[in-house]
């Protein structure tokens, strides 16, 4: 941003502009590293450090971004005094003058006082420990003491996640992933993948986030971790199957018996708001959903005591139905 560049999205939606001419149209944020997802009618460019792909997927500017960065420090340019700015000279304040640059790769190494200037161009100055690029682990700088490995340990202060439940919708396009809240957690790490895939991943602060970009019917695996907690186990779910019980007008509700989850599919024209309930022999109501894009939900019923449970879906265009549930863990 400091560069004058915006975010690949436009900060809006698919009319909204970025400025420069060989970014793809989007309209909004992409993360993990969801290559090959289309928005506006183009793939997304999600490895362009101004989206927001995790750090690993992440590794170009476009020329036309290059333009408009060079841009500021060319004649007229907001920026184009720091060329000739003394940075590493006499300081500007008539005192003593700064020290003599010692190495110019452009980082501020060892105990130099700046970015190339003084101290000494040892990038460390205690044995380097890796030579990635990053500051990994408890490195007290970029390759620089610590140890190597990229990660500094989160897990043990909290426990990780439970109660994983999936609501896949829209299609079977979309999904809706939650769980219970973790003690302590200010922030969860969600990870996906369709099942023998690559892993994506994406953060929220709330206890459920939604999968985009799905295919319909495949199978899922997902888990998530708080951030002072290991992952959770691995929990599954298929997508949903795309318009199929809307041309047959029929309602299935499996496993039936259940034991952990049950899964619902009914015919829903995706305007019509779709009510949802699951009521004990005593009238309480267990759970409920309103909707009105789902065909499909896939209902954690594992808190619930073993007995006899009744299923009602129902919308304003005729769909009526009761159906019984067992659960017997």
């Amino acid at each position: 941003h400091w560069l004058n560049l915006r975010h690949i999205w436009g900060d809006g939606g698919c009319s909204v502009d970025d400025f420069v001419s060989d970014t793809p149209t989007s309209d909004g944020a992409n993360y993990g590293c969801a290559t090959g997802h289309v928005s506006c009618g183009t793939t997304d460019m999600v490895q362009n450090y101004m989206d927001y792909s995790d750090d690993v997927c992440m590794n170009l500017f476009t020329e036309g971004q290059k333009s408009r960065m060079r841009a500021l420090f060319e004649a007229g340019g907001s920026k184009a005094s720091l060329l000739s700015s003394n940075g590493c000279g006499n300081g500007g304040g008539g005192g003593d003058p700064d020290p003599t640059p010692t190495c110019s790769d452009g980082q501020q190494n060892g105990d130099e006082t700046g970015v190339d200037c003084g101290g000494s161009c040892d990038p460390c100055e205690v044995a380097a420990t890796c030579n990635d690029g990053v500051q990994n682990g408890n490195e007290t700088g970029v390759d620089c003491g610590g140890s190597c490995d990229p990660c500094a340990p989160t897990g043990g202060n909290c426990d990780a996640p439970t109660g994983l439940a999936a609501s896949p919708y829209s299609g079977g396009k979309k999904a809706t992933l939650s769980w219970n809240a973790s003690s302590g957690a200010s922030q969860y790490t969600v990870e996906l993948r369709q099942q023998g895939g690559t892993w994506s991943s994406g953060t929220t602060t709330s206890t459920s986030i939604n999968a985009t970009g799905l295919s319909r019917n495949a199978t899922y695996e997902w888990r998530v971790a708080a951030d002072c907690s290991d992952f959770s186990g691995i929990d599954t779910f298929v997508a949903a199957p795309g318009g199929r019980l809307t041309q047959n007008g029929k309602v299935a509700i499996y496993p039936n018996p259940a034991v952990d989850k049950v899964i619902l599919e009914y015919p829903n024209d995706a305007t019509s708001e779709v009510t949802i309930n699951i009521v004990d022999i005593s009238g309480r109501v267990v759970f409920q959903a309103t909707d009105a894009e789902n065909i499909y939900q896939e209902v954690n019923v594992s808190h619930l005591n073993n007995g006899v449970y009744f299923v009602t879906i129902s919308n304003n265009q005729g769909l009526n139905h009761v159906q019984k549930l067992l659960i017997n863990k």
